[in-house]
Formats: structure tokens, sequence, C-alpha cells
């Protein structure tokens, strides 16, 4: 029986293949972490509003990545009763989250769990060489019916329209799913932070540019170095950076491919003002919006929500 091969992306795609491991392999390819994740009926619904969002970022065209999805989607719902699955993905988040959401929708399905297997890996598997893959794939390890359980749980908690849902799940025992905890901390340090209005990663990046790293180029790859286990790719960290120099007031300006903060940018950065910001573009957590309604902050030093 043809293996079905699940990754993260296009790089592990052409690893495995490099490796001489045979099977039919299917990227997921959704940032799962930018975006509406709204509760759909189905995921070929919610694939659809997830190609609008990445076509209307300029990332593509909106039906060739919306066919891309449908395919991708359709191996899920057409996987014979004795097929073995392989789910390559990491520990960082934007691998967490489309873990849950494949192992979710492998539930949906019906797959039996011992037909479904993961590799248990906390190195990012594009830094890993054809033959770190034969070793990952001889030492995959089965999916439990704890592990469909629970990441049903979850990918329905990051789906709801406020985080609370999806923060209680820390409270919880994690451990079939063992990366998702840390996952799920570092996607609400992406909500405002009570001491600043900035998040995580705005915050490390104003920082950084302070500093001067002021280039994309300098700028990206120490914010690399600053993440315990990195999870945005260029193209989505610079959406990030490009927020705070269009929304308003404007905490970055930029002059020929230098970055420099604006006043407002060096007060929030180091006088404690908190931004009182104006998004320009909607951002999401999962199923919240936080750019049209502002109830929910994160404080950091408690690790809890804060309901403003």
């Amino acid at each position: 029986m043809n293996t079905l091969h699940i990754t993260n992306g296009d790089t592990t795609v052409k690893l495995i293949d490099l490796a001489g491991i045979s099977g039919q392999c299917v990227p997921w390819r959704d940032l799962l972490h930018m975006g509406p994740v709204p509760m759909t009926p189905s995921i070929n619904e919610l694939s659809a509003i997830r190609a609008q969002f990445i076509a209307s970022l300029g990332w593509g065209d909106f039906n060739t990545i919306h066919q891309d999805f449908l395919a991708r989607d359709k191996a899920l719902s057409t996987i014979d009763a004795n097929q073995p699955v392989v789910l390559w993905f990491e520990h960082d988040l934007y691998d967490q989250l489309q873990l849950i959401q494949v192992l979710s929708e492998l539930n949906v399905q019906n797959v039996p769990h011992e037909n479904v297997f993961w590799v248990d890996t906390s190195i990012h598997l594009g830094r890993l060489l054809p033959a770190d893959y034969l070793e990952l794939i001889s030492n995959k390890k089965a999916v439990t019916p704890q592990m469909f359980a629970l990441a049903n749980e979850a990918w329905n908690a990051y789906r709801q329209t406020t985080p609370e849902a999806w923060s209680a799940l820390r409270k919880r025992d994690l451990t079939s799913l063992p990366y998702l905890k840390n996952a799920i901390e570092r996607s609400l340090q992406e909500l405002p932070w009570t001491n600043s209005g900035l998040n995580f990663t705005e915050k490390t990046s104003l920082a950084l540019i302070h500093e001067g790293h002021n280039t994309p180029t300098t700028l990206f790859q120490a914010y690399c170095a600053h993440e315990k286990a990195e999870f945005h790719g260029d193209m989505s960290y610079f959406w990030y950076i490009d927020q705070l120099h269009q929304d308003s007031p404007p905490l970055l300006s930029k002059q020929q491919d230098t970055y420099h903060l604006t006043e407002n940018g060096k007060s929030v950065l180091k006088n404690g003002m908190f931004w009182q910001r104006a998004y320009g573009q909607s951002q999401w957590l999962g199923g919240y919006e936080l750019s049209s309604t502002y109830p929910f902050l994160w404080d950091d030093t408690s690790k809890r929500l804060i309901v403003s």
C-alpha cells in the first residue's frame, strides 16, 4: 500500500525524495498563525477562506492557491482503509497548527489511528540531511486515540471567536502532543501585551532595530535568533513589520530599506507608552479578530489573558 506523507511544506517533500523514501507527498503549505481561521462546516469551506486571505497578501493567485488546497483536502478524504499515513511536522507554532488541523481532519474522516504515524523532531526539518530523514522514518511513532481527541479539541478551540478556550488548554494534560503547550503560549504572545500594546514579534523587532539591526536582512536574522522555535518565514515576518509603519500612529519609518523608530516607537519601546493602535488591516488569532475589537491583552509576566 502506497504511503501518504503529509508535510509542513515543499522543502520537506524534496528531502523525503532525496532520502529515497517511497510514497505520495502532500505539502500542507498554510500559514495558520496568520489571517482568519474560523469555525466552518467543512475543510473545503475553510480552505476557500484561507486561499482568499493568502491571495489578498499578494502571495499568489486565488484560483491557483484554492485548487492546491482542494487537491490537498481531497488527498485526506480519499485515504484507503489500510493506507499508512506519516505526518512530518516540527515543534514550532507554524507546524503545530498544521498538525492539529491534519489530525482533526483525519479523525473526521475516520482514518484508523493505527494507520497513522508521526515523526518526533524538535529540529527544523529543512535543516536536516536526507540521512536524518531515514533515521526519523525508522523511528516514527504511532498516533494514539488520545492524540486524535486532543488535536480535535485544540483545533476547535483555536477557531473560536475569542482566545479563552485556546488559552485554557494550557491547564490540561497535553503530553500526547508534546509540543502543543509551547505553541499555544507562543501564539498567545502575539496578542497585544498589557504593558505596551505590542506583541512579541513587534516588541522584539523594535528593540532589535533600536540596537542597530535596521536593514531587512540583518533584522530578520537577528529576530530568528531570538525565537526559541522559529516559525515566521521572511514573507510573513515582514508583513508584521509593515504594519508597524502602516498602522496609526506609526512606530517605524522606512527609508531606502532602512528602518528607523519614530518618536512614538521610541516612547512605546522605552518610556512605557501604550500603543493605542488603529489597525490598517485585520489581524487574527485563529477565529478571533483582534483588530476589530480589543478586549483581550496578554500579560507576559503572569502568562495569562487579561480582558481589558
